[in-house]
């Protein structure tokens, strides 16, 4: 779940980060430099690099030059992904949750045969899952006469999190469910989860697809597990009650006959929760003026207007991501995510767009009062996925070019400057006049990157120019002039990277 990585031992952890450095494109890096990222020593660095060819050389070819460094080929993200599951499946930190989740009030002597360990090992992983993590949610294995237990104080974020936990390490029909299912005789390959699914929500929308529904069976076996083990589910206090009609009772009775009414209620709740259709919450008048504004200003920096289909389809994702900020207001894992990857792969080759956007979901999220910023990467990958343009767009750099002498002067200078920083293919700076002689308040600084002007003491007349990068100019710009505002433009270039 939340920091599943440090639940693994040390080694486990260090050869997950070389991957990962791989895996978002780092290549020809020394042995130093890795040790340095890994905060290991270079012969132990030697060690996992000569670990990771004996294990996954069919996978990944690694080259190791003395001057060159090494280079791993073929360390794509699903290759990357697959790895980790396999380091991560055969770890103790895995036998433990499942036994813990699946067995729960179960003795000492039961987890140690599970996890393969002895008393004092298995304290020290209780202890470990229990330690403080910074996004931190609660979560603790915890003890009473009758034996060990997965506390969480908030069951419906704890189910949600471990739903995310199953398909992520597996899926539904490996590892952590597999031998469950199979006690139950559940396949899904059959309708029967499907059937209870579209009868707990009717109305799913056109964008359900095969991820969204094993979300949801997962979700559901997940809370149903939890609900007969006796950990019942509060439900969220929203504006209707779920009808549990008796025929859905008696389709769920058929494989689970100890269900109450009760318990499925709390379950519908939580899964209807992630299809509510946000166009009809009452409060969707508020609501959609922020997602416009969000949706106008993605999309003004690649010059495409908001079609009304493509509205559609944007209102259905951002509402799914407002309900999911809403009611469940943690950071997931994102150890085997690939949009988390996807994300920082973006981040690297547009790192102002990456900038733009998440500074744009920062603004939406104040004004709704939702945090959406946790869920911002899937923000960003339905945007390139939908608008591939999104990931060559260029943010132009707004200089602000205040003149003294005349108005059309002013106009000069600031096209003059455009014109030759720019060139005749690159449109990478903006220039916006401001003539002193007009008596206007001043632009709001926070709008422009850097500041030309013809006064050299500017900033003495507008204090609140003084954090601004800023250049003078000549009434005709030399060539000095112009290098000069194009330093400033690079420092911020480098201030981004």
């Amino acid at each position: 779940m939340m920091g599943m990585r440090r639940l693994l031992d040390i080694s486990s952890q260090r050869l997950i980060k070389i991957l990962e450095l791989f895996a978002l494109g780092e290549q020809n890096l020394s042995f130093k430099d890795i040790a340095r990222h890994v905060k290991a020593s270079v012969r132990t660095v030697h060690d996992d690099i000569a670990r990771i060819k004996e294990r996954w050389g069919d996978k990944l070819s690694i080259e190791v030059s003395p001057k060159s460094g090494i280079s791993v080929k073929g360390c794509s993200i699903f290759t990357f992904e697959k790895i980790c599951k396999e380091i991560f499946n055969e770890s103790q930190s895995l036998l433990l949750f499942q036994g813990i989740f699946f067995n729960p009030y179960r003795n000492n002597e039961f987890h140690e045969a599970i996890v393969f360990a002895s008393h004092s090992t298995l304290s020290r992983m209780i202890k470990k899952f229990n330690g403080k993590r910074v996004d931190d949610t609660g979560i603790r294995i915890l003890k009473n006469k009758a034996g060990y237990y997965l506390y969480a104080p908030d069951e419906q974020q704890f189910r949600r999190l471990c739903t995310c936990f199953t398909l992520e390490i597996e899926g539904l029909d490996k590892s952590l469910f597999e031998q469950w299912l199979k006690e139950y005789q559940i396949s899904f390959a059959d309708d029967y989860i499907n059937e209870i699914i579209r009868r707990i929500n009717p109305n799913i929308d056109e964008f359900y697809d095969d991820r969204a529904f094993k979300y949801d069976a997962t979700f559901f076996l997940v809370s149903l597990i939890r609900e007969l083990q006796g950990f019942h589910a509060e439900p969220y206090p929203i504006d209707y009650e779920p009808e549990i009609t008796e025929e859905l009772l008696r389709l769920v009775r058929k494989k689970f006959p100890a269900v109450t009414k009760n318990a499925l209620n709390a379950i519908c709740i939580g899964l209807k929760l992630h299809h509510t259709d946000i166009r009809k919450d009452r409060d969707w008048h508020k609501i959609r003026p922020c997602f416009d504004t969000f949706l106008n200003n993605a999309l003004k920096i690649i010059g495409v207007p908001a079609e009304e289909n493509w509205l559609e389809e944007a209102y259905t994702v951002l509402g799914k991501l407002y309900n999911l900020g809403l009611w469940f207001n943690i950071k997931a894992s994102t150890l085997f995510d690939r949009v988390e990857y996807f994300a920082q792969l973006f981040k690297r080759k547009n790192r102002a767009v990456y900038d733009y956007l998440y500074r744009e979901t920062e603004i939406m999220s104040a004004k709704l009062g939702v945090n959406l910023t946790f869920n911002f990467h899937k923000i960003l990958f339905w945007l390139c996925v939908r608008i591939p343009d999104f990931s060559g767009v260029t943010i132009k750099k707004k200089l602000l070019v205040i003149g003294d002498y005349s108005e059309l002067h002013t106009e000069f200078l600031a096209n003059f400057i455009e014109e030759n920083i720019n060139g005749a293919k690159s449109r990478k700076v903006e220039t916006i006049p401001f003539y002193l002689g007009k008596g206007e308040p001043l632009p709001p600084p926070e709008s422009f990157d850097i500041i030309a002007s013809t006064m050299p003491n500017i900033a003495s007349v507008y204090p609140e120019l003084s954090s601004k990068g800023m250049a003078v100019v000549n009434d005709y710009p030399t060539e000095e002039n112009i290098a000069d505002l194009k330093n400033l433009l690079s420092g911020l270039k480098m201030q981004l990277d």
